[in-house]
């Protein structure tokens, strides 16, 4: 189990325990929009919470979690394609 408190970065891939409160997914939606959470609503690494405390199961970490996927996309080397001749 993690506790997030007000302001604070979630750590882990995860599902919400308790509590019943708002944060901010832009990191993984591209949207500084304010998503609403409540006990067994799915949580993401790199969100933020709003106020209040949190209370989540970490069920991935690390470069298994969403944002980390998205990060590994990012950072994957861009191979030019050949063009293959028409002779």
């Amino acid at each position: 189990m993690v506790q997030v408190r007000t302001g604070g970065k979630i750590s882990a891939d995860g599902t919400v325990l308790s509590s019943s409160e708002t944060v901010d997914e832009l990191s993984i939606t591209g949207a500084p929009i304010l998503v609403a959470k409540q006990a067994g609503s799915p949580i993401f690494a790199s969100a933020i919470l709003g106020n209040g405390t949190l209370e989540l199961t970490a069920e991935k970490a690390s470069e298994d979690t969403a944002f980390g996927k998205i990060v590994e996309r990012v950072e994957e080397p861009r191979t030019p394609r050949r063009r293959q001749s028409t002779s």
